[in-house]
């Protein structure tokens, strides 16, 4: 009976060893994207200067909010 369960336990290991590089790929490339975003927000912060206190904020906070509720949407 108990090399039964060691064989499922191993499996069961290597199941997860071969998914944790898909999970790994997947959060490099989600890792990638945010730079991404947080660039074009610098970006935009740098080279629109005469654009006012009010619409810098509004685009950073909005930068934010949206990472936010992505997050939140995927984790359910």
């Amino acid at each position: 009976m108990s090399e039964v369960n060691e064989i499922h336990v191993t499996a069961t290991i290597k199941d997860i060893e071969a998914s944790i590089g898909h999970a790994f790929i997947g959060f490099v490339i989600s890792l990638s994207l945010f730079g991404v975003s947080i660039a074009q927000t610098a970006f935009y912060g740098y080279h629109f200067r005469r654009d006012g206190m009010f619409k810098k904020s509004s685009v950073v906070v909005l930068k934010f909010v949206s990472d936010e509720l992505d997050e939140d949407t995927l984790s359910n």
